[in-house]
């Protein structure tokens, strides 16, 4: 997908749609020395039970890309 064409989510947003309607919960993952070198943070996607709902780290971009696919809009409730 384009990145024109995906929807400007924030984290707040994206961490209530998945907490809400998928029941996961997102974690950082943090590097050694930081983030340094513009590194986007990763994430890793857990189950409410504390089990990997994903196996590999996703950033926000990958879950916004994601979440305007499935159709979620930007006012979400």
């Amino acid at each position: 997908m384009l990145p024109c064409f995906v929807k400007p989510f924030t984290y707040w947003q994206i961490k209530k749609i998945l907490l809400n309607d998928f029941w996961i919960v997102l974690q950082r993952q943090y590097t050694y020395k930081g983030n340094r070198g513009g590194q986007p943070n990763k994430y890793v996607l857990l189950h409410e039970d504390g089990t990997l709902a994903y196996n590999h780290e996703v950033t926000l971009d990958i879950l916004r890309e994601y979440l305007t696919k499935e159709g979620y809009d930007i006012d979400y409730k």
